[in-house]
């Protein structure tokens, strides 16, 4: 019986250049800020995290919208090691981001005029970059999932309805941004476990994460008219 060959070290980094470098561009900016202005921690995270993910979801933009099925599943392969590793230190990034959103919005109160706009500022900002770069991130899983389960199931675990048979990223793109707002799709149907159990963890996530974003959203529109 023959076994995988085993993974490289680090193997779930190198596979993932942009995210990397996205990562190391935040922890560099996150040291910078810290060293050379006088803001507050919370806003030196989110500064950092507002340009590394936007620059992250730029590049994601670009690799998706240049890729081809081919491309699609080359990527998979290479990024299966490590997902679910991956997937936890992005929840933990959002998590962080969340808890110095709350933190700037307490400082706001006691903020006024620029100071205070430019704070509620950072935190829409901080929204909007945020929920971008969790249903991307979910998208490319959905699609990296689907195409390894191709290798060995003809039945990989999404159903796309139409003739084509070989979903892009924009087709999970879909899939994820329709989960992560609605928890529902009308016409993609979710074929196996594996998938099941993966769109069972986006949707509870999304769930809470929505939940919270609607309260600091609503927390900031007060704060302006307050």
């Amino acid at each position: 019986m023959s076994h995988p060959a085993p993974r490289p070290p680090f193997q779930a980094v190198r596979s993932r250049p942009w995210l990397t470098a996205a990562a190391a561009l935040a922890a560099a900016l996150l040291c910078g800020l810290i060293w050379l202005t006088p803001w507050r921690l919370s806003q030196n995270l989110l500064v950092a995290w507002n340009i590394a993910a936007s620059l992250y979801l730029a590049i994601a933009a670009f690799i998706m919208w240049r890729s081809d099925v081919e491309g699609i599943q080359q990527r998979a392969e290479a990024q299966d090691v490590g997902k679910w590793t991956i997937l936890g230190l992005t929840g933990l990034a959002v998590a962080a981001c969340v808890v110095a959103i709350a933190t700037e919005l307490m400082a706001a109160h006691a903020l006024h005029g620029l100071d205070k706009a430019v704070n509620l500022g950072l935190g829409g900002a901080t929204l909007v970059t945020t929920w971008l770069f969790v249903h991307t991130t979910f998208a490319l899983h959905y699609a990296h999932a689907y195409y390894v389960a191709l290798r060995r199931d003809p039945e990989p675990g999404l159903s796309f309805p139409g003739k084509d048979a070989a979903p892009d990223y924009v087709d999970f793109l879909y899939f994820a941004f329709i989960m992560g707002t609605a928890a529902q799709t009308a016409d993609v149907a979710i074929i196996s476990k594996s998938m099941r159990r993966l769109n069972l963890g986006h949707v509870v996530f999304a769930f809470f994460f929505n939940t919270t974003i609607l309260a600091i959203a609503i927390n900031i529109a007060a704060s302006l008219l307050g």
